[in-house]
């Protein structure tokens, strides 16, 4: 979980006069590293054809919550690397100039090569987050 990811669950449980909103809507971004708070290295948009997808979750239960929905990434234009990790992002897309606020990243375990013309895809459950 990233700093701002922490501190949305703080001042949730902990109120501390901050009025949070949960964000009207996620999503998923593919990273070629292992994303620190302030160093993700995320697949580039310029000419790839790499964007961010939206993603639903299932409420949360024993502290764990999965995707619901299915999340398919548009072809790939050119090579985007070898995916490491994904992240969740609240709200906005990628696009240039914006911030957007990495909230949860976590490594996958099977590492996946994106290659010119290949589709990646995840069903529903295979993306899972657990906070213990």
């Amino acid at each position: 979980m990233t700093t701002i990811g922490c501190n949305y669950m703080i001042n949730f449980v902990f109120g501390n006069g901050f009025d949070i909103k949960t964000p009207k809507t996620l999503y998923l971004a593919l990273f070629t590293n292992d994303p620190a708070d302030d160093d993700p290295v995320e697949v580039s948009s310029a000419g790839t054809g790499y964007e961010r997808q939206e993603i639903q979750f299932s409420t949360s239960q024993a502290g764990k919550t999965t995707n619901t929905n299915t999340i398919t990434f548009p072809v790939a234009k050119k090579n985007w690397g070898v995916i490491t990790s994904i992240g969740v992002y609240a709200d906005l897309k990628q696009t240039e100039g914006a911030e957007a606020e990495l909230i949860f990243y976590t490594g996958i375990p099977n590492k996946k090569s994106v290659d010119v013309n290949s589709v990646l895809s995840f069903a529903p459950g295979n993306i899972n987050f657990k906070l213990i």
